[in-house]
Order: C-alpha cells, then structure tokens, then sequence
C-alpha cells in the first residue's frame, strides 16, 4: 500500500480501534482512504468496481466473501477489478487461500497480528514464513500455567508490553496461543517471527503429556475433504 493507492478499510470504525487506526495509516502513507465499514456486501462490490479500488484492509473472510458475491453477480474479478494488494487482520489466513489470492487473483497480502489494547504486534514480509515480531513492543511466549516463558518451538501464550506513554501496558496475556521461530529469515529482517495463532489459552487438551489443540486438529483434517465428522 502506497501514495496514490485507494484503499477500502473494511474495519469496523465504532466500538473497535481498528478502523480508525489504519485510517490514519493510510493516509500518513498518502492513500485516499474509502471508509467503508463492514456488512452491505453487494454494496462493496460495487464501490470496489466503480471507485477502482486498489487495495483492501480487512479480513481474509470479508475480502472472499466480497470476491465470491462479484462471481455470483457475473463479475471476473481478476479482469474488471482493479485490487492489486491488501493488508489482512482479525484472522488467520489459511493456507488454501494464500497460492488462491495471489495466483487465482493477482492479489499481493501481508497478514497482520494485533489486538485492540496492544496494537500491531506482528507481520508477514515477503517471504510469508511467519510474522515479524513489531518494534516498540516486547513479546513473550510463555507457560499459561507457569507464566515462563518458552524456547522457539513451543507453544504458549502471546504476552507483550507496550509503552505508550498514554496506556502502557506491562506483560498483558492476549489469551492467544502461538509460537515463534528465531531462524534467521529470507527477506534480511532479523527479528523473531510469531509462526502463527493456533487458538486460545483453555482450548488445549493435554494427551499424554502433549498439548493438543483444536486448530492444529482442523488444520491436520483440512487435507482429507473425504472426512465429513471426527472426533478426537
């Protein structure tokens, strides 16, 4: 996202930060801003067609729908759309869509990590091999029993703190459980990366000794389509 771009800002603007936080973004990046908000989605799609939007801010759940309902309408997004970029949040991008948005599409991402108290917190590059950690923030993973913190690999909770100096906040616990990396990434950056969320402090059951989560169930079952129901 860059000057001269038009960018639709999906985010809510009431209740959430978000919204008038990366409204503010994009127009410190120069970016003609279209408020649009969420829901009305047959509106969206003709906003996006007529204003020629360039880039989109938001969710990837709300960017497909968007996409879906211009092809049920008889649209060819890649050919009457103009969208060439977004910045995605709120949740994760699942890996069937990531090749479908930029080879189906032509749409370039980066993926997002933040919450309302905290901000951003972390962010794909170019390399899309997890989230750099952000600057201005120190960010722990650590035991959700314990409180310690954990080595890469190992899946605890987000815990980060902030100095803003109107809302500081000191090892505040998100409830999100992830892990990090500090492998040394392809695009040159040398922070530690959040690989991605895999659910929420509460969800885990622990088998034999093994922290098992929800998610990581979801994500194993995603490739057998063949399987309708399970339980674990």
């Amino acid at each position: 996202l860059k000057k001269g771009d038009r960018v639709m800002n999906t985010f809510s603007y009431h209740l959430v930060p978000a919204g008038m936080c990366l409204d503010l973004a994009m127009k410190l990046l120069g970016a003609a801003v279209i408020p649009a908000g969420v829901g009305n989605t047959e509106l969206q799609v003709q906003i996006m067609r007529d204003l020629k939007v360039t880039g989109f801010v938001g969710t990837i759940g709300f960017l497909t729908t968007i996409i879906k309902k211009a092809e049920d309408l008889g649209h060819n997004f890649k050919k009457e759309f103009n969208l060439r970029c977004a910045m995605l949040g709120g949740e994760m991008v699942p890996p069937s869509l990531r090749n479908s948005l930029e080879k189906d599409y032509g749409i370039r991402f980066i993926e997002t990590y933040g919450t309302a108290d905290l901000g951003l917190l972390s962010y794909d590059c170019e390399a899309k091999a997890g989230m750099h950690m952000a600057e201005g923030a120190i960010i722990e993973i650590v035991d959700p029993v314990t409180r310690k913190q954990l080595p890469p690999g190992e899946v605890g909770e987000v815990v980060a703190t902030i100095f803003d100096r109107i809302y500081p906040l000191i090892r505040f616990g998100t409830g999100d459980l992830s892990y990090y990396t500090d492998e040394p990434c392809a695009c040159g950056r040398t922070s530690h990366r959040l690989v991605r969320i895999v659910g929420r402090v509460g969800e885990a059951a622990k088998i034999r000794g093994m922290f098992v989560h929800p998610k990581q169930v979801e994500q194993v079952l995603a490739g057998f389509p063949q399987v309708t129901r399970f339980q674990l």
